[in-house]
């Protein structure tokens, strides 16, 4: 049996390597938080459409190109709950070089990613921002 949990992390990883947004605002519930604590900006966005608006300003006017190498999904004791591992490597919308490592916490409900929490390095952001 499928595991709810893996195949969202998957899509919604899957989703933002070809920034599709919609794809994403499919896959999370209206009431979702996203969390990126480590964010200097706006860490925290909450429902459906901001968080679709906010990753379409953000990895839209960031990236051209990206794509996740998944190292570890973790589907945690919680049946709503998982964690992943996972590094990145993309194309600015400048031309530079961009490439990160991550841990990000998921919880669904409803068949819907409900949170996504993702810890990531700023600095690696803000040297490929140039």
């Amino acid at each position: 049996m499928a595991d709810r949990r893996i195949e969202l992390f998957r899509a919604l990883l899957g989703a933002l390597e070809r920034l599709d947004f919609d794809e994403v605002g499919q896959l999370i519930s209206e009431e979702a938080v996203f969390d990126f604590p480590f964010r200097a900006a706006n860490p925290s966005t909450c429902g459906r459409d901001a968080i679709v608006a906010d990753l379409q300003q953000g990895m839209g006017g960031f990236l051209r190109e990206m794509t996740f190498n998944i190292q570890a999904i973790h589907p945690c004791e919680d049946p709503e709950l998982a964690v992943a591992e996972y590094t990145s490597r993309g194309v600015t919308v400048a031309g530079r070089a961009y490439a990160n490592r991550y841990a990000a916490f998921l919880r669904v409900r409803d068949g819907r990613i409900i949170l996504f929490r993702e810890f990531f390095n700023p600095q690696a952001a803000l040297a490929a921002r140039g």
